[in-house]
């Protein structure tokens, strides 16, 4: 099936990028249509595509609204034709990916028909991106119609997957953190061939520097250059302009000799000789002039421009004007700065001539296609992103796991599974594992894994329940614990380099369990290591607080920690965690909810589709969510670059899987939409028996404190208690792969209703709480002395250290 490439035939920017990956894609033997409409449609039909003409938004209502700062120039009417219009060429071509550029509609029309697609986008897009606008609501292009529109059709979507082409490079649009789907390719430019020879420069004096300007091919009409074009008549200059036939010069007015007017010429090819790039000037311009390392002097009209034009002017790579500045005199000014000072502006521009050279954004793209043809059905996928060494895998699994699976064994089971599907990759001769698929795929399918797992956990849930005609309850209500938590840093770092220097500081947060009325009291912290960090402990905070730990030999593991004492209740039926009423206030902040997440088309259809009753009460609605979501998902890490509600919900209801954060928040989202308060808690499990009596949870580079569950509030109840840990108890948890025991497998399926209902209004004791805020904090802080006077200080997050933490607990 065919890849179909949706393109704005009306700018030029906006075929140019999709005709140069239409190419790409064709080289690599892949059967291409295009659809677009506007001027530019013949350039693509001149090159033997076959192309459909499709309801396209005039260009001239979008310069019609952004002349006067309105960004809404599409309305619900205007979807609707466009959205009617791609999925009738969807539904005839029939594709297997769609492609879209300046084409917001086609992604609608994509999820309708239940096809993947690939934005061409601008990195200013990616979630990520290091220097956002603050816009006012109404210049958000994505907002408004876009919403209601999918919202209208929410039940209608169909599943599919998307992601994106950055037609950017980080030098010039750089992001804090990657993101899942979004791929810098590099820019989208033609690579024309050289003129042998252009009429335009005979007979012209190449005295003087040449400036060169561009109208562009859309936006307001540059009524500017009459005046411009006279006023360079004396100017020690070459001004050499690129109308692409929208500015004539009159003919009854010679051109001065220093100036050049032409329809269109190769942007390219003048910028190898000219001394700056001026104009209105889109992405594509912008990257023509940076490939020659030359500066660009230059007005936003859209709202690209703007993201695009601050970053060339904080970067010291040319000069922003202001779109109503753009004139004659501002315009000489800038000119004659740049070139009074063409030798700085060239040196900061030099670089990116060097960096861009070895970019192939058609090729890269295509790569990427190559790429989700190749993993689209994988089930599980490796993610650089999360990459881990098969060494440090090994010791992640021996500390997470229970005590029978030694490193040994681990190791073992690893090499067996590389051929049956476990992912992982070969960097030269070091194997790499994915820190959340490749356990993900172990759990899922490997039994002595899953098993040993289940058996240790099981034995844990005996000592603290017992079954009552199908029924969990708790052996007691409350349960004394002595804790032991350390955390030991290793002294080495990645590659095997020292991770901290003699004298080098850290500062310590680590989290300790707190007082929560009617659910955990009698906190005693005995003693903490070193013993300095006693005078740090900060009960009302939930932590050790800032403690300074000075690191005297580098050469040896550093280990810290304290030794404490705590009681925790279970909670059942007859108590809820507190009864107190909700103050109007709290109630407020309790309900708060992301709006936009309300109109997600996958809430929207959950929501339309849940089991109840219009006079259902809070607790009726809130388990019909909960069950809803329990009995359709497992277990299971995913990858994750943030966890907020909107990650979250998006990602738990359009897929399998999900772990105890982001059912939790889609929980609590999902509650809060109909009027149901939530709160989250947090805590640490107690990890593996070790005897009767003592239990040790583990980890390694990982938190242990970050275990999550949600609370909500009933008015005849007060604070409920609902936690997902029913998934991993349940027949949701067995694959048919993972499990070989028929005995076991008849205890897990027996084990599914009893534990799903449990949890909801239920809590078990085998957990420790702490501070809310544990979610937020850094563990730990790195100084590094030599940045004290600058301003971001000289404490500093370090997620590259290694850490070995655990919590033992002993029932007293």
């Amino acid at each position: 099936m065919p890849v179909l490439i949706f393109f704005h035939g009306q700018a030029l920017a906006h075929t140019i990028r999709p005709l140069v990956l239409a190419r790409a894609l064709r080289n690599r033997g892949y059967p291409v249509v295009l659809a677009g409409r506007g001027p530019h449609v013949v350039r693509v039909r001149q090159e033997g595509f076959e192309v459909h003409d499709v309801e396209t938004l005039p260009q001239s209502r979008m310069d019609q609204y952004v002349e006067r700062g309105d960004y809404g120039y599409y309305d619900v009417d205007w979807i609707d034709r466009c959205v009617a219009a791609e999925r009738t060429i969807i539904q005839m071509v029939r594709p297997s990916l769609i492609v879209h550029d300046m084409k917001p509609t086609a992604h609608i029309s994509a999820r309708l028909e239940g096809v993947d697609d690939a934005r061409i986008t601008q990195a200013y897009n990616h979630p990520a991106y290091a220097h956002p606008l603050r816009l006012p609501a109404g210049f958000d292009p994505s907002a408004g119609p876009f919403d209601a529109y999918l919202e209208t059709h929410a039940p209608r979507t169909r599943p599919q997957k998307s992601f994106f082409f950055l037609a950017d490079v980080p030098q010039l649009h750089d992001v804090e953190r990657p993101a899942p789907g979004y791929h810098f390719i590099g820019p989208l430019l033609d690579q024309p061939a050289r003129p042998s020879h252009v009429d335009v420069l005979d007979n012209w004096s190449d005295e003087g520097p040449l400036v060169y300007l561009t109208c562009g091919s859309s936006g307001r009409d540059p009524d500017y250059l009459a005046e411009l074009v006279e006023a360079v008549r004396d100017r020690p200059y070459r001004l050499l302009v690129t109308t692409a036939n929208r500015w004539t010069p009159r003919p009854d007015r010679q051109l001065p000799t220093n100036v050049r007017v032409v329809p269109f010429l190769s942007g390219e090819w003048i910028l190898q000789h000219a001394s700056m790039l001026v104009g209105i000037v889109g992405v594509g311009a912008i990257y023509q002039a940076l490939s020659q390392g030359k500066p660009i002097v230059g007005a936003p009209e859209h709202l690209d421009q703007e993201f695009h034009l601050n970053r060339v002017r904080d970067l010291g790579l040319g000069i922003k004007l202001d779109r109503a500045d753009f004139c004659t005199d501002s315009i000489l000014q800038a000119i004659d700065h740049v070139l009074l000072h063409e030798s700085e502006f060239h040196e900061r521009c030099a670089p990116f001539a060097a960096g861009l050279a070895p970019y192939a954004a058609g090729v890269a793209a295509v790569d990427l296609v190559d790429q989700h043809f190749l993993h689209r059905d994988d089930k599980y996928r490796f993610n650089a992103a999360f990459g881990i060494s098969g060494e440090e895998f090994v010791r992640y699994l021996e500390a997470t796991t229970p005590t029978q699976l030694s490193g040994a064994v681990i190791q073992k089971m690893l090499l067996r599974n590389l051929r049956r599907g476990l992912p992982h990759r070969w960097v030269g001769d070091s194997l790499v594992f994915d820190r959340v698929d490749s356990w993900n795929w172990l759990y899922e399918n490997e039994p002595i894994f899953f098993e040993a797992d289940y058996r240790a956990l099981e034995l844990k849930r005996h000592a603290f329940h017992r079954m009552d005609r199908e029924k969990v309850v708790s052996r007691n209500r409350w349960q004394r614990y002595r804790l032991r938590y350390r955390l030991t840093l290793d002294p080495l770092g990645p590659g095997g380099k020292p991770a901290f220097k003699a004298g080098q500081r850290l500062k310590v947060f680590l989290p300790i369990p707190v007082d929560r009325p009617g659910h955990q009291r009698g906190v005693n912290i005995l003693q903490t290591t070193p013993s300095a960090l006693t005078e740090q402990v900060a009960h009302g905070l939930g932590f050790i607080y800032g403690a300074i730990v000075t690191i005297e030999d580098p050469s040896l593991p550093l280990t810290i920690g304290y030794d404490a004492e705590v009681n925790v209740r279970a909670i059942g039926d007859e108590q809820a965690v507190r009864r107190d009423e909700l103050s109007g206030r709290e109630r407020t902040h309790r309900l708060q909810v992301d709006e936009s997440i309300l109109h997600l088309p996958e809430v929207l259809k959950f929501r339309a589709e849940l089991d109840r009753a219009p006079d259902d009460s809070d607790e009726a609605t809130a388990r019909a969510i909960y069950r809803a979501l329990a009995t359709t998902r497992r277990f299971g890490k995913t990858h994750d670059r943030t966890q907020s509600p909107k990650y979250c919900t998006s990602l738990v209801l359009r897929s399998e899987r999900g772990h105890c954060t982001t059912l939790a928040r889609t929980f609590a989202t999902l509650c809060r939409a109909e009027g149901i308060p939530t709160r989250e808690v947090h805590g640490a499990l107690i990890g593996y028996p070790l005897d009767e009596k003592t239990y040790l949870h583990a980890s390694r580079n990982e938190p242990l404190f970050g275990h999550t569950w949600v609370e909500i509030f009933l008015s005849e109840k007060g604070w409920v208690p609902v936690e997902f840990h029913g998934i991993v108890i349940g027949q949701q948890a067995m694959t048919g792969r993972n499990v070989r025991d028929r005995r076991l497998r008849r205890q897990i399926e027996a084990n599914t209703e009893p534990y799903l209902d449990y949890y909801f209004g239920h809590l078990d004791h085998q957990r420790i709480l702490c501070s809310p805020s544990v979610k937020r904090m850094h563990t730990l802080l790195l100084e590094h002395p030599e940045e004290r006077e600058t301003m971001r200080g000289p404490w500093r997050s370090a997620p590259e250290l290694r850490y070995d933490n655990s919590l033992r607990v002993d029932c007293l």
